[in-house]
This record gives C-alpha cells, sequence and structure tokens, in this order.
C-alpha cells in the first residue's frame, strides 16, 4: 500500500508507549463512571476518546506505520459506511439526532485510535486490566450499597429497583440501569481467563473469587441475554482446553443431576427459560416487547427502502402513529443489531456483520498452533469471543450506540484483534511485546 511506502516502521517511544497504555486501560473505567463523574464537554470518558485521537495522529505524523494494518482498514471500512448511511438518513427523513451521531462518531473514533496505538501484547493486556479495575469498582460499590442501603447520585437506590415480581434486586450500582451493570460483569468475567494469563501469578489467585463475586451480581441483575452470553462464552472457554473440557462435563453432569434432585438454583434457572418463553406470547412482557421492537425495527428499515433513516431515527419512528408495532411510548430498540439495522440500513449491518466473523475467523486461526494457556491464544479466543458474542452483549440494555461501555467493548476487541494481527504477522516484538508479567 502506498502507507507501506512513505511510512516506516518505527517505535513510538516508550514515553508514548506507556501513554497509550494508560489511556486505553482508563477507557472501560471511565466508561463504566460515565453517570458518576461530569457530564458536558469536559466528560472524562470524551477527554480519554479524545487524548487517545491525538496519540494516534501524532503517531502516524511521526512517521509510525500502524502494524495492524487490516484491522485499521476494516475500522475506516465500517466507520464510512456508517457515515455515509447515516448522513444519507439523516438527509432523506431528518429524524436523525445529533446528539446519536455525536456518540457513535466517538465510539467509531475510540476503535480507530485503538488500531492504532493498541497493537502490543503489553497494551491488549492493560486494556484487559482496565476492564477488572471497573469490575472491582462495581463490587465495591455494590457491597457499600447492600451495607448501606443507600445509591450512588444518578442510579437506582435499592428499594426501587423492583422486578415484575415485586422482588427487591442488587440495584445498578454504577448505572442507571442493572441491565447495563450485566453488560459491564460479562465482559470483564468473559476476560478473566484472558486475564489469567496475562496477569502476574500472585494476581491470579483474586481471579476465582473476583469471578465468582461477579456471577452473583450478574445473576442478580437478572439480565438474562448477559447471563446467556456468559453461559455460552464460558463454555467456548472450556472447550479449547482438556481439563477445561472435564471440568465443562462436570459442570453439565452436576446441573442436570440438579434438575432431576429439583434443586433450587436449578429450578429457578429452568423457571427463568420457561417464563422468558412464555413471555413471547404474553403482551407487555419482556420477550414480547423485545420481539415487537424488532418488528417495529424491520417496519422502519422497510419504510426506508432498505437504507436507513439516520443515528437516533429508531426513538423517533417507533412512536409513529402509522407503526403497526409500536407499543406504548417504548422507543429504544434493545438490541444493537435492530439499531443498526434500522438507523444505518441492511449494507451497513451486513458490512458489520462481515467485520464480525472476520474478527472470529482471524482469532481462531491466531489461535492454532499456540500453547493452550499462551497469553497469545488467550488473547486471540478473547478477541473471538467478545466480537462473536456481540449480537447477546449489545442487546442486554435498551440502548447500545449512545452508550460509553459498548465504545469500550468495540476498543478492547480492536486491541485484541490488533494484536493478534501484528503476532501473526511476526512484527519485532520489543518492549511491546512483554506481557505484564
Amino acid at each position: 500500500m502506498l502507507t507501506s511506502m512513505v511510512l516506516p516502521i518505527a517505535s513510538p517511544g516508550p514515553r508514548a508507549e506507556a501513554c497509550g497504555n494508560l489511556l486505553l486501560a482508563s477507557v472501560p473505567v471511565v466508561a463504566s463512571l460515565a453517570l458518576t463523574l461530569p457530564h458536558g464537554v469536559l466528560m472524562p470518558y470524551r477527554l480519554v476518546v479524545v487524548a487517545l485521537a491525538l496519540l494516534a495522529v501524532w503517531s502516524v505524523a511521526s512517521g509510525v506505520r500502524p502494524t495492524a494494518q487490516s484491522t485499521l482498514k476494516s475500522v475506516l471500512l465500517v466507520a464510512a459506511t456508517l457515515g455515509a448511511f447515516g448522513a444519507l438518513g439523516w438527509v432523506r427523513f431528518h429524524v436523525a439526532s445529533a446528539d446519536d451521531a455525536g456518540w457513535v462518531a466517538l465510539l467509531l473514533i475510540l476503535a480507530a485510535s485503538a488500531a492504532v496505538v493498541g497493537s502490543g501484547r503489553r497494551t491488549a493486556a492493560w486494556s484487559i486490566l482496565g476492564w477488572l479495575v471497573a469490575g472491582l469498582i462495581s463490587v465495591l460499590v455494590l457491597l457499600w450499597e447492600r451495607l448501606t442501603g443507600m445509591a450512588l447520585p444518578r442510579t437506582i437506590p435499592p428499594d426501587e429497583s423492583v422486578t415484575a415480581e415485586g422482588n427487591a434486586h442488587l440495584s445498578a450500582g454504577l448505572f442507571d440501569n442493572p441491565n447495563l451493570l450485566a453488560y459491564q460483569c460479562a465482559v470483564v468475567l468473559l476476560l478473566l481467563p484472558a486475564a489469567w494469563a496475562v496477569l502476574p501469578r500472585l494476581w491470579r489467585l483474586a481471579v476465582i473469587p473476583f469471578g465468582l463475586a461477579l456471577l452473583a451480581i450478574l445473576v442478580w441483575t437478572q439480565g438474562r441475554l448477559a447471563v446467556v452470553a456468559v453461559l455460552i462464552g464460558l463454555a467456548l472457554w472450556s472447550l479449547r482446553d482438556k481439563w477445561g473440557r472435564v471440568v465443562l462435563a462436570a459442570a453439565t453432569l452436576g446441573f442436570a443431576g440438579a434438575s432431576l434432585l429439583k434443586l433450587g438454583f436449578a429450578e429457578r434457572f429452568w423457571g427463568e427459560a420457561a417464563n422468558a418463553l412464555v413471555e413471547f406470547d404474553q403482551v407487555g412482557a419482556s420477550s414480547w416487547v423485545r420481539a415487537e421492537l424488532a418488528r417495529s425495527g424491520w417496519w422502519i428499515v422497510e419504510q426506508s427502502n432498505y437504507l436507513g433513516i439516520g443515528p437516533g431515527g429508531f426513538e423517533a419512528w417507533s412512536v409513529r402513529a402509522d407503526n403497526p408495532f409500536r407499543y406504548e411510548q417504548l422507543n429504544n430498540a434493545h438490541s444493537g443489531p435492530i439499531e443498526i439495522m434500522s438507523e444505518y440500513g441492511v449494507i451497513a449491518s451486513a458490512v458489520v456483520l462481515i467485520a464480525i466473523i472476520t474478527v472470529v475467523i482471524a482469532g481462531l486461526r491466531a489461535a492454532r498452533g499456540q500453547p493452550r494457556w499462551s497469553a497469545d491464544r488467550t488473547l486471540a479466543y478473547a478477541a473471538m469471543l467478545l466480537a462473536g458474542l456481540w449480537p447477546l452483549l449489545s442487546s442486554t440494555h435498551s440502548t447500545w450506540q449512545r452508550q460509553p461501555l459498548a465504545a469500550a467493548h468495540v476498543a478492547t476487541v480492536v486491541t485484541l484483534i490488533a494484536w493478534t494481527e501484528r503476532h501473526r504477522a511476526g512484527s519485532p516484538s520489543e518492549t511491546r511485546g512483554e506481557p505484564l508479567r
């Protein structure tokens, strides 16, 4: 490529590299604290994104050729596609939201910056560490809430977060909705096996109790899609190793036995599963509403001739009087794929889907032939799982595109797959190739 001819491979320097590592590690933290920290132009999440973008631009301007060029090109292709169809929908229908467009722009800028800055193993490890810190903050906040009965400003107090059955469950912690907490817990849990591989040995001792605490919180949030995503992800993690398969088989047999004996946790699991299916026939129930919103999204994309109505347009068109699938005033898609399809059209959705499939395939190929618990293999698996489970994870909350947590999720996938590409290409590691330990 032309850039390959003009820009030589050069080291960004230890200070710039350390700055990039810290910024990427801070992304999950400031995204999780977005509701608690100051808002507006000086919102810490926005400042971190701008800082990463400036660092990426400075790196390229200084003559450092991005080592994960395929990853960067893919991100730029997705960004260009969403930008083009978002603008087209905006011009055609005049219902797009500047606020939503801004959030999507930040997400794409962050992803592109991660593709430039985050192509080292150490950088990938620091990104995972950022999620661990964010998860630990959530655990501490939730413990404080349970002990004091208090809640953070702008969040839901425990006594107001009540299910339809009237049973109070754990509050939303750092967020304004338990479903966002479920999203965060799910991502951290899916990253724990990779954390085990990159953390120093002494730190690994905390991984199991930390994971159990997060599992308990995830169950308390009652985020069913997040629970399903974690179960699938942990099963796939287990299948990669002989002892993991043994543990998975033992857990499956144990759960089957608990189901036959009708023990409490097994009964609750099957009860939730049956309830989720029955709800599809119950007007106003969670599953029925999600299905109706999906039909509304398809109706919207049909009205746009499958080209989308622009960022934020779902919110306006889902409550239109002529929408046959309108339900009360519910105007959030509750699904990342539905948001993208209705607002950016089927072509943009196809591009996003191809990008996800590409990450999954690249992760599988990179993991092949590597030692089972090597950092390189686990980082490749982590990228594959976080990308492959995106349809479920992005549907845990009512909105996806405008959430900083969603942008942090995407940035982590980009960081992990960027390192995977660089490692497969055989680029020299130098300081970037050192694991945390």
